[in-house]
């Protein structure tokens, strides 16, 4: 007697067909279920009854229905699993206060707690380079009176990229007289 393949066994099979028709996995599958729909046919052949016919076909519709039932019941499943976890990390984050482009990341297929927290640090660094720019941003009249801006070392080290790059004429003035 032959011993049952695993679905781990199954998967690999499925994932080598796909790849030696040089097809995306999900490609392949929609293949196979577009082929297994077109399959009803093999039914009507003239061998079988119509009532049989009709019969199996009805079943094979209904398998369908309670697979996608199924589908969808486990990616509801899924949704609240993540939606619990997010709540344990972010219990203070309402959900009509989630960003659209953090729902995109969603229906990308990243979880709402990746999603979320990615939002969050780039916001979190948005704002601190934006309070760096405005310390340092401060013009201050150097000893001639001028009212060109002069920086120290560390204004220098607290500015961002941008900020560097937009006053680079007087930040290489003011190392100048950084004696």
């Amino acid at each position: 007697m032959k011993k049952p393949m695993t679905n781990d066994a199954i998967l690999d099979v499925i994932y080598d067909i796909a790849d030696a028709r040089g097809m995306r996995i999900d490609d392949f599958l929609e293949l196979l279920q577009s082929d297994y729909a077109d399959s009803r046919v093999a039914y009507d052949d003239g061998t079988l009854p119509p009532e049989v016919v009709e019969e199996l076909n009805s079943a094979r519709a209904l398998r369908r229905e309670i697979r996608e039932s199924k589908r969808k019941a486990d990616e509801d499943a899924s949704l609240k699993a993540d939606i619990a976890a997010f709540r344990e990390l972010f219990p203070d984050v309402k959900t009509d206060e989630i960003p659209k482009t953090v729902w995109d990341e969603v229906s990308g297929g990243t979880d709402l707690r990746h999603a979320y927290a990615l939002y969050a640090l780039t916001n979190r660094a948005e704002q601190a380079n934006r309070d760096a720019a405005s310390r340092s941003g401060a013009a201050a009249s150097d000893v001639t009176g001028s009212t060109e801006p002069s920086f120290t070392p560390e204004q220098i080290e607290r500015m961002s990229v941008r900020d560097i790059a937009k006053n680079y004429g007087n930040v290489v003035r003011s190392m100048k007289n950084w004696r």
